[in-house]
């Protein structure tokens, strides 16, 4: 990925598709519907039985082990590859593809299934170095993973995958070779596309499949024996031993497809071999749910009577769309060859002093709000459909600090225009998007919640009752969704100082040729209107909403751009300190949650019979 973004010669030189014209590619786009229609099949059976396996694991009788824990964010990665190791790969499969028909799609989807395998490999090996610790050295398993130091290992596991994500050559799918591959042009000759095919050898995950596969079969194998050692029926025995059956299943089916994998580079490939590999990986990323519904009764049973309880009566311009699938449209819009990369640096002008207060922003924005969601998502707070709604509303403000804080303190320290950095850029502006749009559906929730509880106390409790808020939730986040892919993305340009909808809005119509009305968002007016009122009681995100809508209307000035700069941080990020300054039963919370970590002592969070300070 690093050579996608910041290396864009480096990332011609391997994936040159100059080679053919687009309609010379589509040639050897090959159908396979059967295959493709199995893929898909595959990820729904996966995916409705994880999704409710991970919310029932999420639950403290569950959670409070370390080894459910690591079960959870391994099921979070496993969820993610399902999407494009299944759905994705059964599209493709469906309507026919090579590399150079849907370049940006493919490659951006396999440096996230690269990241999704590497986290789950490390996962599945710290898995079993847990179960294997727990049973045989207790104190040291305490030691290592009690109470919140399992997370510091998961933030290991996701940090690994985030590596993998930046630096791992990604894999890539024609639908003649089946299975996705390291090498995007595996399937055509030396003489018809002139590559070096050892050029896409990946020695990376070669170690991360011997090593860390190879140190799961490894304390699975100890642990094997120390049950057959000390074993003889205790209790405790077999309470484990249910767990790690479990647990070396789950493995088991991520050891397979990394076997198969590693066999693919050893023997003569066929066919054979390669449906094995596709299905085997679709199942070692996917059919964790399944072996927890099937092997473990207390998930089964709190399963079913989720789904008991949950039972509810019914009641312009698509601009990523275009980047990842129709690359003539996207060049249009977003077209760089008017200048030189040394021309376009001439345009980007340096705000240091700027740069710095939007990262000091975003610094105690995080700070604020990282403890804040920490706390919320205690079940003395979580059992209320408003602190639900807040938790993930908070997901969104803190993903987006990262964006409008952070990098946007970085681009405006060493200046920059879209064209120096484009692909960097788009990306961020459809993240900022579907963060802007799930923070704006998440306020209105949250006021018509507020609003709907203390005005009509029944109503409320029918429409968000207990797992009926997830479902508001899930709305809001296909919302996001829908705004990451059919909302024109923001970009920055330094000398405009706020991020606008035009990339090339600094530059005239003679020097750069453009229809400015192109990029002109009319679904971003028709959400600002349709969600101002009932954002008023979110006041932070209303004032940089109409703010953004009057830099549309009138004629935008340097104090007014900085203005909607500094609100908009405020806006997605400034709730942990509300949330600090207005909520005592929060802010002794966090007190003493940062108390226990300086002094190893446990946090004593408020009996479920009472009622956090602030929730009406």
């Amino acid at each position: 990925m690093d050579k996608f973004i910041f290396k864009p010669d480096e990332y011609q030189k391997y994936y040159n598709c100059s080679h053919m014209s687009l309609s010379e590619w589509g040639k050897f786009e090959e159908k396979r519907p059967i295959l493709g229609l199995l893929c898909i099949l595959v990820g729904t059976v996966n995916m409705m039985a994880y999704v409710p396996c991970l919310f029932v694991i999420s639950r403290r009788i569950f959670f409070k082990y370390s080894c459910f824990k690591i079960m959870f964010f391994l099921g979070l990665l496993d969820s993610v590859c399902i999407f494009f190791n299944s759905f994705l790969t059964g599209y493709l499969h469906i309507v026919g593809t090579v590399f150079c028909c849907t370049p940006n799609v493919q490659y951006i989807s396999g440096c996230i299934l690269n990241a999704c395998w590497f986290g789950e490999c490390f996962g599945c090996a710290l898995l079993a170095f847990n179960r294997c610790i727990d049973f045989i050295l207790p104190n040291v398993s305490k030691f290592l993973f009690f109470q919140w130091k399992t997370y510091v290992w998961v933030v290991f596991m996701f940090l690994y995958a985030l590596v993998a994500f930046s630096f791992e050559v990604p894999v890539v799918l024609n639908s003649a070779a089946i299975m996705w591959t390291f090498n995007a042009f595996i399937i055509f000759p030396k003489d018809l596309v002139p590559v070096n095919h050892q050029d896409y050898i990946s020695t990376m995950n070669d170690y991360n499949n011997r090593i860390l596969l190879s140190s799961m079969v490894i304390s699975y194998m100890v642990l094997i024996v120390a049950i057959a050692v000390r074993g003889k029926g205790t209790n405790q025995t077999k309470t484990q031993a249910q767990v790690f059956t479990v647990a070396i299943l789950i493995c088991g089916l991520n050891f397979v497809p990394g076997f198969v994998f590693f066999l693919l580079e050893t023997i003569p490939v066929t066919n054979i071999l390669l449906y094995l590999c596709l299905f085997t990986w679709q199942m070692g990323n996917g059919g964790g749910g399944l072996i927890l519904i099937v092997f473990n009764r207390s998930i089964r049973s709190e399963v079913i009577h989720l789904f008991k309880k949950a039972t509810i009566t019914p009641s312009s311009n698509n601009v990523m769309e275009n980047y990842l699938f129709d690359t003539l449209q996207y060049r249009r819009l977003y077209n760089c060859s008017f200048f030189p990369h040394e021309k376009w640096s001439s345009f980007a002008t340096p705000r240091a002093a700027l740069g710095s207060i939007c990262i000091s922003i975003g610094v105690v924005n995080m700070i604020s709000y990282i403890p804040c969601l920490f706390v919320i998502r205690k079940s003395a707070f979580m059992k209320y459909s408003s602190f639900k709604i807040m938790f993930f509303l908070g997901i969104f403000e803190t993903t987006a600090i990262l964006f409008n804080s952070f990098l946007t303190g970085y681009l405006h320290i060493t200046g920059t225009v879209f064209c120096l950095a484009p692909n960097l850029q788009y990306i961020s502006g459809c993240i900022l998007g579907g963060c802007w749009y799930g923070s704006c559906f998440g306020c209105a929730l949250l006021a018509i919640n507020r609003c709907i509880d203390f005005t009509f106390p029944k109503v409320s409790l029918f429409l968000f009752d207990e797992n009926r808020t997830f479902v508001w939730i899930a709305l809001m986040h296909i919302y996001a969704l829908l705004s990451f892919f059919f909302v024109p993305p923001v970009t920055l340009n330094s000398e405009s100082i706020m991020w606008t909808f035009d990339p090339f809005d600094i530059f005239p119509h003679d020097m750069i040729p453009v229809d400015h009305k192109d990029y002109v968002s009319k679904i971003n007016d028709y959400s600002n209107r349709v969600f101002t009122v009932a954002a008023l009681i979110c006041g932070l995100n209303f004032v940089p909403g109409f703010i953004f809508f009057l830099l549309e209307t009138i004629p935008s000035t340097s104090p007014i751009q900085y203005v909607c700069l500094f609100t908009w941080l405020l806006g997605d990020g400034g709730g942990g300190v509300i949330l600090l300054l207005f909520n005592k039963s929060i802010r002794s919370e966090v007190v003493d949650l940062l108390k226990s970590f300086r002094s190893g002592t446990k946090v004593v969070y408020p009996s479920r019979n009472s009622a956090p300070h602030g929730h009406d």
